[in-house]
Formats: C-alpha cells, sequence, structure tokens
C-alpha cells in the first residue's frame, strides 16, 4: 500500500478577501434599480440607480469642459493670466470624452504662448492655463550682467 498524500481538512475556515452579499441586500425585481416602487421614507440618493448617476456625472463634466473651451477663455480666467494670452483659446476638445475617469484634453493657441490643459476627473474638472515658455520673441530677456564675476 502506498503512502497516500495527506489530505486538505475541507471544514477549516479559509479568509475570504470580499464581501459577499447578504439576502437582505441582494437585489430583486421589484427593487427600485430595476425600475419598481420606490418604498416610502427611501433618501433621493438611493433612489437613482448606478447607472444614472454615471451618466449624469459624465454628461455634466463633458458639457462643462465644452463649453469652457469653445468659449473664450480669456473671459474666465483673471487678468494677470490674461496678460499671457494675446488670442482666445476656441480650439474645441478633438475627441469627445466618454468615460468619468482621468481625461486629459490639452489646447494651444495660435500664437503658441500659452497652454490649457483640461483635466477630467471623477468628482472635478480643473482648467490650468500655463505660458508655454522660452520661443516668444516678445518676452523681455533678463539681464544677468550682475551675475557675471569680474574678478
Amino acid at each position: 500500500m502506498t503512502p497516500s498524500t495527506p489530505t486538505r481538512n475541507l471544514r477549516t475556515r479559509t479568509p475570504v478577501s470580499y464581501a459577499l452579499p447578504s439576502r437582505k441586500t441582494k437585489l430583486r425585481r421589484g427593487d427600485p434599480q430595476f425600475g419598481g416602487p420606490v418604498p416610502a421614507g427611501t433618501p433621493a440618493a438611493r433612489i437613482v440607480t448606478i447607472t444614472a448617476a454615471t451618466v449624469a456625472t459624465v454628461c455634466a463634466i463633458t458639457s462643462a469642459i465644452t463649453s469652457a473651451i469653445t468659449s473664450p477663455i480669456t473671459s474666465a480666467i483673471t487678468s494677470p493670466i490674461t496678460s499671457l494670452i494675446t488670442s482666445p483659446i476656441t480650439s474645441p476638445i478633438t475627441s469627445p470624452i466618454t468615460s468619468a475617469g482621468t481625461n486629459t484634453r490639452t489646447s494651444t493657441s495660435a500664437n503658441t504662448r500659452a497652454v490649457v490643459i483640461i483635466t477630467c476627473q471623477r468628482r472635478a474638472v480643473s482648467i490650468i492655463i500655463t505660458e508655454r515658455g522660452a520661443s516668444d520673441s516678445t518676452k523681455p530677456i533678463p539681464d544677468r550682467s550682475e551675475d557675471r564675476n569680474f574678478g
């Protein structure tokens, strides 16, 4: 008789890394998520389904970014940054934003002095306007004569 390999005790509980839904939280056909009647006293936040909330978020972010890009951005920024932009940035978004994840769209003005970066995140839309840099000849060149060492 050959020695058998030790068998594993199947009655011992192994740790589970995810939580299984209980009977109380299991969705049924009559639940609001499936279009059933909403129980009395249910908060409004729980009536909205996850799909509807995701679609609403994406539509809000997309419309906010589209309106910020297609309309001149110089009217929505402060005066110190306005001096960096001599022509309004009106180029539209090249591809639509279709998810609520992080999306970045970059739009440059005609004179390439300013760069506008629109970042779409899960809960916020940030518009960052930065100066393109040293390629512009109209920028004053700083006098560095005081940095020279004459011995």
